[in-house]
């Protein structure tokens, strides 16, 4: 005899068969046994057409992000892929002559002590912490390492290349994070009462105080591209004086 398996019903479809006999019991009660059948037996229409108990998902809007650079962030992110591309090239060589010499271990995310020092040192990076013999370091130290390495490197680089490239960077990024509002359709639109919600719903004091405290930057630029004050942006706006904008338009506006 062949078996027929049975399939689980998903839990969303036995949740909504439930609201559907929740209301079909409903209005049994309201209504009587008799009068609910002539009823049902005339129009099954309002079950039919009953909204679904669980909502499905809507999408989340998402929301321009305003990115800046600065010459250091560019010459740190540089220098540490760059050196870390070296170094796991390193780290590879090394893990093949200990494999070939029968002593390799399973990749376990760390690096031995030796081969941590072996690979910083032929990168010609100073350790400024001590690495003990017997230590194991997770990779993401590496990337510690490298940044620290930035820094002392970066205070005799050339600065100026980055500099220019990092102020190129920010003037498009303001423009781009500039035009996703102007050309959104109404999209990011809002009235007077969503601003006030917002503000309120930053934090447990007055709209005032949460401007002024509890708002963060990005909920603040957001609102300033909502309600047309974008322009008012630039990329090396403070948020001091973006906190200032959004209560000068608060009070003129919303207040």
């Amino acid at each position: 005899m062949t078996s027929v398996k049975v399939k689980t019903i998903p839990a969303r479809i036995v949740t909504d068969r439930k609201h559907i006999f929740s209301a079909m019991l409903n209005d049994i009660n309201e209504m009587g046994p008799i009068d609910f059948i002539e009823m049902f037996k005339e129009t099954r229409e309002k079950y039919e057409t009953m909204p679904l108990a669980i909502k499905t998902k809507t999408t989340k809007i998402k929301v321009p992000k305003l990115s800046v650079q600065t010459g250091w962030l560019l010459y740190s992110q540089e220098f540490v892929t760059n050196k870390k591309v070296k170094a796991f090239e390193l780290f590879k060589q090394f893990d093949e002559e200990e494999q070939n010499a029968g002593k390799d271990e399973k990749e376990n995310g760390t690096i031995s002590a030796k081969n941590f020092k072996k690979a910083i040192k032929k990168l010609g990076i100073e350790l400024t912490t001590e690495v003990k013999s017997n230590t194991r370091f997770k990779k993401f130290n590496l990337t510690q390492v490298l940044r620290t390495e930035a820094g002392r490197m970066w205070k005799e680089a050339d600065k100026e290349d980055y500099n220019v490239k990092a102020e190129e960077f920010n003037t498009q990024s303001i423009q781009e994070w500039r035009n996703a509002y102007e050309d959104s359709d109404g999209k990011f639109t809002l009235s007077t009462d969503d601003v006030v919600s917002k503000i309120k719903a930053s934090g447990p004091d007055s709209p005032e105080v949460n401007i002024k405290k509890n708002m963060k930057k990005g909920d603040i630029l957001h609102i300033m591209g909502c309600v047309g004050l974008a322009n008012e942006v630039t990329q090396c706006s403070k948020l001091d004086e973006l906190r200032n904008a959004l209560l000068e338009y608060y009070k003129g506006n919303c207040a």
